[in-house]
C-alpha cells in the first residue's frame, strides 16, 4: 500500500542565549574538580569560559583560585582538555564571561 505521509512536528522555540555583560582575559589552571569550574565570582553565577579550543558554559562552583596565584579560573581537567588542550601545558590563556 501507499506509504503514510509523515506528520509534521512544530519546531521547538530556541532557548535564548545568555547575554554576558562582563569579560576578563587571564589564565586558567586545572585540577580534578568533579566537573566544576571555580572562579572568584559568587557560586551559581552564570559563566562562559573560552579557550583556544572552544567554550564551556555553566555556573561558577565555589570560590577561588586565590588571587595571589595569578589565575582567573580553576577548571576541571576534562573541561580544561576540551577547551584549552592537553593537561601537560599546565595553564592556558582563557576569557571568562559573566553576567
Amino acid at each position: 500500500g501507499p506509504t503514510p505521509k509523515p506528520t509534521p512536528r512544530p519546531t521547538p522555540e530556541p532557548t535564548p542565549a545568555i547575554a554576558y555583560e562582563r569579560e576578563a582575559a587571564g589564565r586558567a589552571a586545572w585540577g580534578y574538580l568533579d566537573g566544576r569550574v571555580i572562579t572568584r565570582l559568587p557560586e551559581g553565577t552564570p559563566i562562559k569560559v573560552c579557550g583556544s579550543g572552544g567554550c564551556w558554559e555553566g555556573t561558577s562552583s565555589g570560590y577561588g583560585p586565590v588571587e595571589s596565584t595569578g589565575y582567573l579560573v580553576d577548571l576541571d581537567a576534562t573541561i580544561f582538555e576540551r577547551i584549552c588542550g592537553p593537561l601537560s601545558q599546565g595553564v592556558a590563556e582563557i576569557v571568562l564571561h559573566w553576567k
